[in-house]
């Protein structure tokens, strides 16, 4: 009666066919090509939102897509048709992002030789090629943010109240700026030229003005990029008798622009203050100064509600490389409840493994993180130095693993990282972590008879060896 092909379309070979059989025809035919678009669109692993929550596709059949919502813990399955599943990601792209990204072309088409930075809530954003040359100039995170259509675009941002700062640093290196804000509800652009493209300059922020309410509290703050033209406000304000403080930012080194020109002043400042620069991210994130509580809390934004993080001055990644927002404030605060608690015990677990370190080395430095699936803890060899023992510790799949000439012949596997910390890292002992019985020794013998043409892993540093 007739063919329906993969791409849904239908080819009859008889006229006249009851309306009650066209009808199951279309309908097939329809469901054809829902499998089509769907399998040209989405495959196992990608992840989607829906209700805006983060899913991942586990499953796919003829008919139903599983998936599993990757913003709780333990998730069921669920399961959903496809044309009921794309019908849901569509209703959720139409209303996430892709209108501010629409928006933001062709505010970018307007203004092409300029960064573009789009205000987005209480945030600043660029996109694209933008955000790729904002956060190298700028020093700031990537992320990468759902544009629809199961496609991203890069991603960089940064408080409303630094746009200042940030437009002034890149119109010192060279850059111009497109800024595109809202005031009343209402969207407006401005676009500001620099004046260093002959000679572009890498200015950081060296201090601030804080200017005070007659009861001392802070009313409005001015951070400055130029050294000349902050201590010409300070001498200024100071002669028209201003209330204000001043205070220094230190560079990562410790030091700030001189500051021998206060003690001149007459009266002197309200008070003045020398800090660690506050645009010192990357500095502070590796140093991890700030406890889970403090570095994370939820923000709004103009598409819903995000994880803020304090340390990276962004809003929050995860270890995939995505950032996640949410329709409704309780999914953001069960996913800041999540972000904490996994911050929270890889710190716990970093502390218990430096203070190994520290205990069975007799060093000051703990272990070396670059590699988190890869963390150095013993290294030595067996009695007759045939052969090198290691071990070590993957925080990433939460597995300990002991290695004779590179090769694993001890292995345990934890069911997350609070059961290590609670049933290996909080007892580490270098004896037990480099102990073979009979059997693994016997083992190893045979590995090196088997493969003695094999090179072994290079080995541990000395500095984890007894």
């Amino acid at each position: 009666m007739a063919h329906i092909n993969d791409e849904g379309e239908i080819r009859y070979y008889v006229d006249g066919l009851p309306e009650n059989v066209v009808a199951r025809i279309e309908q097939a035919a329809a469901r054809e090509q829902q499998k089509s678009l769907f399998s040209a669109a989405y495959k196992v692993g990608d992840r989607v939102y829906l209700d805006g929550k983060p899913f991942e596709i586990t499953r796919v059949d003829d008919w139903n897509v599983e998936l599993m919502d990757r913003s709780v813990q333990n998730p069921q399955p669920r399961l959903e048709r496809k044309d009921s599943f794309m019908r849901l990601v569509q209703q959720n792209e139409r209303s996430s992002f892709t209108d501010a990204y629409r928006a933001y072309n062709e505010i970018k088409s307007a203004n092409p030789d300029s960064l573009v930075l789009y205000q987005m809530g209480d945030f600043f954003e660029a996109y694209g090629a933008d955000a790729q040359t904002v956060s190298e100039a700028l020093e700031l995170n990537l992320a990468s943010r759902s544009i629809g259509g199961n496609q991203r675009t890069q991603m960089c941002g940064f408080p409303a109240n630094r746009l200042e700062t940030y437009v002034n640093m890149l119109l010192d290196r060279g850059f111009d700026v497109a800024v595109s804000s809202l005031e009343n509800g209402e969207r407006s652009t401005r676009n500001i030229v620099s004046t260093n493209k002959e000679d572009p300059v890498q200015s950081q922020p060296v201090g601030r003005i804080d200017y005070l309410h007659t009861d001392g509290t802070v009313r409005e703050s001015v951070e400055y990029t130029s050294p000349y033209q902050f201590e010409k406000d300070i001498k200024e304000e100071n002669y028209y008798g201003v209330p204000f403080t001043v205070v220094f930012y230190k560079d990562k080194d410790g030091n700030t622009i001189p500051q021998d020109f206060i003690s001149s002043l007459d009266p002197q400042p309200k008070g003045v203050e020398i800090i660690d620069s506050p645009y010192l991210a990357n500095d502070r994130a590796a140093e991890n100064t700030l406890p889970p509580d403090e570095r994370f809390f939820v923000i709004e934004t103009d598409d819903g509600y995000a994880i803020w993080d304090d340390l990276t001055e962004a809003i929050y990644i995860d270890d995939e490389g995505v950032s996640e927002e949410f329709k409704s404030e309780w999914q953001a605060n069960d996913y800041l409840e999540q972000v904490k608690k996994s911050v929270s015990e890889l710190d716990t677990a970093k502390a218990l493994i430096d203070e190994y370190c520290r205990e069975e080395f007799e060093r000051d430095e703990g272990a070396d993180y670059t590699d988190l699936s890869n963390v150095e803890l013993a290294y030595t060899t067996t009695e007759d130095d045939k052969h090198e023992i290691q071990a070590r510790v993957n925080l990433v799949d939460y597995r300990l693993e002991t290695l004779v000439d590179g090769k694993v012949v001890r292995s345990e596997q934890f069911s997350s990282l609070e059961d290590m910390i609670e049933r290996s890292l909080q007892s580490l002992s270098f004896n037990d972590l480099v102990y073979l019985s009979d059997e693994e020794i016997e083992i190893a013998e045979q590995n090196s008879v088997e493969q003695p043409e094999q090179k072994a892993a290079e080995p541990f540093t000395p500095a984890f060896s007894q």
